[in-house]
């Protein structure tokens, strides 16, 4: 996980009710991309919820980037809710509106949150904010970009049977679920391998000397990894060019007497 938002959803000694859009003032986004996971702690169950991001257009004036309905969330327990898709820039603050229960936040600590009453948790919606200066607390609403689940394997992985240069791409295919890939080579017909990328792109660039190679690439998230995608061996067979270094000799002539 990279990117992160929100505070802690933990119980807390006092709740905000429903029928407001509330932002967290605490912890802004540290980067830009998609929240995945949105973690949420009700103190009473929750009805009609969405989570957005938002962000500042002047004074208490908010504006809602993207959002998602969660639906109902139920108290008593942390609550995650994942394979979502929320478009988040840095610097935003993480938002919520629910049409029925209430939410944990406690009592005068903290940074606090903004609210309006009614729904502005679509995208673009935009209206100025109350600070909470009646609760002022961290409510229990945090979002990462967390990737869970099953993940599959790669489908292929690509690179030439041979190569006379030393120089080539190896890839694969990109894997529902995945946000890591892990690649490695053998020399020795797959007895040991090493570790030569791990990322989150679907190529990498090989300059290597003779030898036979296989590769192998495995994808991951932040839960689990899939099994191995292997290769066929790959023959390289080339000489590398040879430098030749001239040495300058310098020839003195000395001048003769007498003349031709």
């Amino acid at each position: 996980m990279e990117i992160d938002i929100g505070s802690e959803a933990v119980s807390q000694s006092n709740s905000t009710s429903s029928d407001y859009t509330l932002i967290s003032k605490v912890n802004p986004a540290n980067k830009a991309g998609y929240l995945t996971r949105v973690e949420i702690y009700a103190k009473s169950n929750i009805s009609g919820c969405k989570v957005g991001t938002f962000y500042n257009i002047s004074g208490t004036t908010y504006k809602c980037r993207d959002s998602a309905v969660i639906g109902d969330v139920p108290s008593g327990s942390k609550q995650s809710f994942t394979e979502l898709n929320i478009e988040v820039q840095t610097g935003d603050f993480i938002g919520i509106y629910f049409s029925g229960g209430s939410i944990c936040n406690p009592i005068y600590t903290g940074d606090g949150y903004l609210h309006v009453s009614g729904d502005y948790c679509d995208p673009d919606d935009q209206t100025i904010y109350t600070d909470s200066g009646f609760s002022g607390g961290k409510i229990s609403l945090y979002g990462d970009d967390f990737m869970g689940g099953a993940v599959s394997a790669p489908a292929s992985i690509t690179y030439p049977e041979t190569d006379s240069h030393g120089e080539f791409e190896v890839s694969w295919d990109e894997s529902e679920n995945a946000n890591n890939y892990t690649l490695e080579r053998s020399d020795d017909d797959g007895e040991s391998w090493d570790e030569i990328y791990n990322g989150s792109g679907l190529s990498d660039f090989q300059s290597i000397e003779s030898a036979e190679y296989i590769y192998r690439v495995k994808a991951a998230n932040d839960e689990n990894e899939s099994d191995y995608t292997t290769g066929d061996t790959c023959v390289v067979d080339y000489t590398p060019a040879t430098i030749v270094k001239s040495e300058n000799i310098a020839v003195k002539i000395s001048e003769c007497s007498g003349g031709v």
